[in-house]
C-alpha cells in the first residue's frame, strides 16, 4: 500500500526537493511512497512493527535536525 511523505515529515528546514529526493531513494529500496498528504507510514505500517521499524530506519538519513 502506498503511503505519503512530504517535507513536514523530514523536520525543520526540509524542502519539497528534499522530500522528493527522499521519496526517490525510498522507492529504490522498494517502498511505495508518494509525495503529498494522505496516510503516512505510521498509519499504514502500524499493524506490522517490524516493517514500521525497517521503514523508519531507511528514512533516518533524510531527517533534518
Amino acid at each position: 500500500m502506498t503511503f505519503y511523505l512530504n517535507e513536514s515529515h523530514l523536520g525543520p528546514g526540509a524542502t519539497k526537493e528534499d522530500a522528493l529526493n527522499a521519496i526517490w531513494e525510498l522507492e529504490g529500496l522498494g517502498w511505495e511512497v508518494a509525495y503529498g498528504e494522505g496516510p503516512i507510514w505510521k498509519e499504514v505500517l502500524a499493524s506490522d512493527p517490524d516493517e514500521l521499524a525497517a521503514f523508519e530506519q531507511d528514512l533516518v538519513p533524510f531527517i533534518k535536525s
